[in-house]
């Protein structure tokens, strides 16, 4: 059974640079990393949330596709945002040239997500005739 031997390895003339410890490294916009929207559900735009989105579930059916999910979501914080503009303009009285063009733009997002989403409500289910046939067993 032969031997085997390790070859001898170069002498390291670089030493490797050291990475900064994690709470040395430089952290911006671009190199943080990604937080989503988190609102608890005690708030008052928490409850917000909860309602519209449970609206909008109802509206589709109750059983989203992935595009409807996506879509509901984006709706909800759309319709959070402009129901705080609102609040805002009522409260101050006016809204400034800025916010004006913000609020008509995310207004006609909400409107084409709408769209998107569908506006016609989705069909009540069918029943089966099993359903029906219990239903009258029972004298409902």
């Amino acid at each position: 059974m032969a031997r085997e031997t390790a070859l001898p390895q170069p002498a390291d003339t670089h030493p490797k640079p050291s990475r900064p410890s994690a709470s040395r490294q430089r952290r911006d916009r671009y190199s943080a990393p990604v937080r989503w929207a988190a609102v608890t559900g005690r708030s008052r735009d928490g409850r917000f949330i909860r309602e519209v989105r449970a609206d909008l579930l109802r509206h589709v059916g109750g059983n989203p596709t992935t595009p409807q999910r996506v879509l509901i979501e984006r709706a909800v914080m759309l319709t959070l945002n402009l129901a705080k503009m609102d609040a805002k303009a009522l409260a101050t009285g006016a809204m400034s040239e800025h916010a004006t063009r913000e609020y008509l733009a995310w207004s006609n997002t909400l409107t084409r997500t709408m769209v998107a989403l569908g506006l016609d409500a989705a069909p009540a289910p069918r029943r089966d005739i099993r359903d029906i046939l219990a239903d009258r067993a029972a004298g409902r």
